[in-house]
């Protein structure tokens, strides 16, 4: 018993992911005039995280155009009429977009998005977080924010999310603008986008075949010393 017990704790310490998430993905906007060129490239890539676009690729949808703004990310011309709702927005081009994804041979189990985010009164106060794994159909998450600055924790946290292998879209949708130079942008102390999770090596085929060849051969072994035991 003492055996397949041991087994099993090689098996999972050989599959299971640590629990400690952190940064993995970064932009910091420090130094940008806000009408920065698509796309902008992350700051901060985080080991196993790829770097080839899209992966780390931030973009506007194209309902919206730079705007200025000392240290940020920053657009104008939402939508102010024809608009209503997150899934409008979407099809309006009236969104941010931005993509994570694994180098090869690994995974990504996302854990947060945290953004320091700021809109002014006349521009759009209704958000949404949508992603392409269901091509972009519902919310991930929402909020609200009306001519104010904060940082914003989005759930990413969702099953999902776990064990992502390839790159995944995320778009930040907005609506409800009454100006056509109302903004919305990323700005704020530190960095602005942070996605924080953890990577992980995909096993190979082989491994586990190993771990549970090792597991089935165990538990045969414990069986019969069982069935021993149980004769004397």
């Amino acid at each position: 018993m003492k055996k397949l017990i041991g087994l099993i704790s090689i098996a999972v310490i050989l599959i299971a992911v640590s629990s400690n998430a952190q940064v993995i993905l970064s932009w910091e906007f420090s130094g940008n005039s806000g009408i920065t060129p698509d796309p902008e490239t992350a700051d901060f890539f985080g080991t196993n995280i790829s770097s080839t676009s899209p992966s780390g690729a931030l973009t506007r949808g194209s309902g919206i155009v730079g705007a200025s703004n000392t240290d940020g990310f920053s657009s104008n011309n939402w939508s102010t009429s024809g608009v209503s709702s997150l899934s409008e927005a979407i099809t309006a081009g009236d969104y941010y977009s931005f993509s994570i994804g694994p180098e090869a041979g690994f995974s990504i189990n996302l854990s947060a998005l945290d953004i320091n985010f700021q809109t002014t009164g006349s521009g759009p106060d209704s958000w949404g977080l949508f992603s392409s794994l269901d091509s972009f159909s519902s919310a991930v998450d929402t909020f609200t924010l009306d001519g104010a600055s904060a940082t914003i924790n989005l759930d990413v946290s969702d099953s999902s999310f776990d064990t992502l292998t390839s790159t995944v879209e995320f778009r930040l949708a907005g609506f409800g603008a009454t100006g056509s130079t109302g903004a919305a942008r990323f700005n704020g102390s530190g960095s602005d986008i942070v996605f924080s999770g953890l990577t992980s090596a995909i096993p190979e085929p082989s491994t586990y075949t190993l771990i549970f060849g090792g597991l089935a051969l165990g538990l045969v072994a414990w069986r019969k010393r069982r069935k021993l035991a149980e004769a004397v």
